[in-house]
């Protein structure tokens, strides 16, 4: 993938696919998928240590016609910095070694959503507020689709954490305390 600017306003940018030789280039694409009406917020667990997402859209045609499909496309940074790897705080998912950080949340007005807390990736190395509250030391899954088998936590497990999004409905992160 490389950065195309010349028509892209502030804050869009237009990318355009090209050899990993290119001098342009700064992404390999490690999953595409096909276009979809459900957007993704995360990469498969194949693609685990992408480094971003992004999500091409288009409108859909045939029964999904006037509907706005989504295809996600995982990519790895063909040069450092990689924030997929585990630990640093960054890429589309939450896989082993990665760390996190539980702040306070505020439900929505109106909506029935109450307060609490909620979890979020940041790195290891994190100081101050950005300082880890737990390190993930495997990824289990609770069964959700009749014949999947569950795999649950290893015995060292202080705390758990449920993905709630849309493609890994029944993930689970076990953590430790940092």
């Amino acid at each position: 993938m490389a950065e195309d600017r010349s028509s892209a306003s502030e804050d869009t940018a237009f990318l355009a696919e090209v050899t990993c030789k290119d001098p342009e280039a700064f992404a390999k694409v490690v999953e595409r998928e096909a276009f979809d009406v459900t957007k993704v917020s995360r990469c498969s667990k194949e693609a685990g240590n992408a480094d971003k997402l992004i999500q091409l859209s288009r409108l859909g045609k045939g029964k999904d016609a006037g509907k706005l499909q989504y295809a996600p496309v995982c990519l790895r940074n063909l040069a450092a910095p990689h924030p997929g790897d585990p630990g640093q705080g960054g890429g589309p998912n939450i896989i082993k070694g990665d760390c996190l950080v539980e702040r306070k949340s505020y439900g929505l007005p109106g909506t029935g959503t109450g307060s609490g807390t909620s979890s979020f990736e940041t790195a290891c190395a994190g100081t101050g507020s950005e300082a880890p509250d737990y390190r993930v030391i495997a990824l289990g899954t609770t069964t959700v689709i009749r014949g999947e088998k569950s795999v649950p936590c290893p015995p060292a497990t202080q705390v758990k954490f449920t993905a709630k999004t849309e493609r890994f409905i029944g993930a689970v992160y076990c953590a430790v305390r940092m």
